[in-house]
């Protein structure tokens, strides 16, 4: 369907889901401009923006909502990407490569090897769950209670369960309790910095949303990364090999391509301030655009052959984490994670494979769902 809609003129206006009319992007060169355009805004026209307060007075349910993020107003959105800019530098994200490590190995020193084993829920979704709080300071109390409002339910994770999530206070009261215990005595986390970066000054609201933030957009995504390339990675084998192969400089390549490849993110949404003139067509003011990451990122007149994974293309022109003033701050941790990850399956399990189907219903009794996650043996007989 993309590839009709690219062949077509790349630009078409649409219904999306049956009730948001707009124009679809799907051409590579006309989604850049329409990202990097200023006369696009981030936020919807017309709507009420959400303050940073009252952004953070919603329950931790309508947060995760991620809808909720295009309600913040352009102002207090600058002022949340000013703060994080400042605690998401590429020095802050090399130190924390250095202590997500021992979270990669620690979750996979619990799995079985010579069985079948989700490493989707096993790995795949905890894994950036607890290298996110690392990065905050979150401590192991808070972790696991963030993990279920995160992936609340998604296959195989469990009812909510108060005596883990607690029958009244919410992510956000812990997380409040703990920025104000972090103003007190700071710590070596992205938490600590924001309040000490900021000064005095910055509002206790801003700080609280700026986590918020975080923990909306970024485990997920990179759960679904996780989870998607590892398959595509072990099902054509080759690529798995070839970094198993001493070959270390594949994987910053094998990394980009996965995010050119599988675009965690589907869509980017803009909306006309004014009259836009895009790719021949006028976008009245108040026009929604939505900008589709996997057209652009599999468009052929961009990237030759551009449905075939191949690890080996120029690294970098993908748009994955979009572009211009809404670019996602947090790709540098995206990549540090992923990578981190896929160094050490690589290394710890050489031989890893995707389950078979007799293994799939050989490992049901153990928590294995047969079609659903990803089910590999680690390291299986040879």
């Amino acid at each position: 369907m993309l590839r009709t809609f690219q062949e077509d003129g790349g630009l078409h206006h649409i219904t999306l889901n049956g009730t948001a009319p707009g124009w679809l992007v799907t051409d590579y060169d006309l989604a850049a401009r329409v990202l990097t355009d200023p006369r696009m805004r981030g936020e919807c026209p017309g709507s009420t923006s959400l303050s940073m307060a009252a952004f953070d007075a919603l329950t931790d349910h309508q947060v995760m909502d991620e809808q909720q993020l295009f309600s913040l107003g352009a102002d207090e959105h600058n002022q949340l990407r000013h703060i994080l800019t400042r605690s998401l530098g590429p020095r802050r994200i090399a130190r924390l490569t250095g202590r997500i490590q021992p979270i990669a190995d620690s979750l996979l020193d619990t799995l079985p090897t010579g069985t079948a084993v989700d490493l989707g829920a096993a790995f795949a979704r905890p894994y950036p769950v607890a290298a996110l709080c690392a990065l905050l300071g979150v401590p192991e109390e808070g972790r696991r209670r963030i993990h279920n409002l995160v992936f609340e339910g998604y296959p195989g994770m469990p009812a909510p369960d108060a005596a883990v999530n607690g029958p009244d206070r919410s992510v956000a009261d812990y997380l409040a309790d703990l920025i104000e215990r972090r103003r007190l005595d700071p710590g070596d986390d992205l938490i600590s910095d924001m309040c000490r970066d900021e000064g005095a000054d910055v509002a206790h609201s801003a700080v609280l949303a700026a986590a918020r933030l975080l923990i909306v957009v970024g485990p997920r995504p990179t759960a679904h990364l996780l989870t998607d390339g590892l398959a595509l990675l072990l099902k054509e084998r080759g690529h798995w090999e070839a970094l198993a192969a001493a070959e270390p400089e594949l994987l910053e390549t094998v990394v980009e391509e996965l995010l050119r490849f599988v675009s965690p993110a589907s869509f980017a949404f803009r909306y006309a301030r004014e009259e836009v003139e895009i790719g021949g067509a006028v976008l009245p003011a108040g026009s929604r655009a939505y900008c589709s990451v996997t057209g652009a990122n599999r468009d052929p007149g961009r990237f030759p052959d551009p449905d075939r994974f191949d690890p080996r293309r120029p690294a970098g022109q993908h748009v994955a984490f979009g572009l211009g003033f809404r670019h996602c701050l947090g790709a540098g941790l995206v990549r540090a994670e992923v990578s981190t990850a896929l160094a050490t399956l690589v290394r710890r399990f050489p031989h890893m494979r995707l389950a078979t189907p007799g293994e799939l219903h050989a490992g049901s009794g153990e928590g294995v769902r047969a079609g659903r996650g990803l089910v590999v043996v680690l390291d299986p007989p040879r």
